[in-house]
Order: structure tokens, then sequence, then C-alpha cells
């Protein structure tokens, strides 16, 4: 089982993706900081992110995404779960 930091090497190393840690606003170029922009087109995720994707699992162990793609839908699917 990994823990949280490998989790998220692991997530940067198979979607391309960087983990923002801290939101520093207005700073932010556009393609950062648009929560409308198309999940292809984003290049960062966030740690709230990160805890949706974990919820997207539920009570079982968290599996790498295949790609970014993957990685957004099991975000967006662990968004809902907690509405």
């Amino acid at each position: 089982m990994m823990n949280f930091d490998e989790l998220i090497q692991r997530i940067e190393q198979k979607t391309g993706l960087k983990l923002q840690e801290e939101n520093s606003g207005g700073n932010l170029c556009f393609r950062y900081n648009n929560q409308n922009l198309r999940n292809e087109f984003k290049e960062v995720f966030t740690i709230e992110d990160l805890n949706f994707y974990i919820r997207y699992f539920d009570r079982n162990e968290v599996q790498l995404p295949i790609d970014n793609i993957d990685f957004w839908n099991k975000v967006e699917l662990g968004c809902e779960k907690s509405v």
C-alpha cells in the first residue's frame, strides 16, 4: 500500500499532471486556475482533487489512473459521491 506522498508522485508520473499544493489565487495562469477548462488541457491538480479521486474508491484500495483523463473522470465521480 502506498503512502500519500508516493501516491502523489505516481499520479504525477502516470498523468503528466503536477500537484499544485497552494492556491495562489489571481497569480496563476488562466489554464491553471480555470475550473471550466477541459480536462485534457489541465496541467495541475489540487489536494481537493486528490481527495475526490481517493473518495471514488470508497474503502477499496486506491488504484493508479491510466492517464489524465481517467484521473479527472474519477475525480468527478468522487466529487459526486460527496454530495
